[in-house]
């Protein structure tokens, strides 16, 4: 008795193989060919399409963070392009910062506070510290550039013009 149930299983689930086997090629018959422009996983046009919404994700966001910025009294900057390595505009009015004498490192902060987030620690005479360049200051910090482009905010005691 307990047999028959067992073989009606086996027979069910060796029916139900074999008609996948032959409907998946009726299936897979009517669908894009990988690579082709109807195959929106790989096909250029998808890939274009998908990088321009991304692009306006991100001017959307700029621009959000730019009026975040004016309401908060911050000079906006401008992002360092993707494609190269930002250098700072090197121009007979830019101040130079260094990292006072005392100080083996300090941290880089997203804002002008210590309630911003550390987005690194700068060590005093590490390539690709100095010297910064000031962007803008705001109640006892100062905005900098670092010589890889990245920007961020320095309290003013730990740091000096030269």
């Amino acid at each position: 008795m307990r047999a028959r149930p067992l073989v009606m299983y086996l027979t069910l689930v060796a029916i139900g193989v074999v008609a996948g086997f032959f409907l998946s090629s009726r299936v897979m018959a009517g669908s894009a060919q990988p690579g082709s422009a109807a195959d929106p996983l790989v096909s250029k046009s998808y890939v274009d399409q998908q990088v321009a919404a991304l692009n306006k994700q991100i001017a959307d966001l700029e621009q959000a963070v730019a009026q975040l910025q004016k309401q908060q009294g911050i000079t906006p900057i401008q992002p360092a392009p993707a494609t190269q390595t930002a250098q700072p505009v090197q121009t007979s009015a830019a101040k130079q910062v260094y990292i006072k004498a005392e100080n083996n490192s300090v941290n880089l902060r997203q804002g002008p506070g210590t309630n911003y987030s550390i987005v690194g620690t700068l060590g005093r005479g590490k390539p690709g510290v100095e010297p910064m360049t000031m962007l803008a200051q705001n109640s006892g910090w100062d905005q900098v550039r670092l010589p890889d482009g990245r920007t961020g905010w320095i309290s003013g005691s730990l740091v000096e013009l030269r």
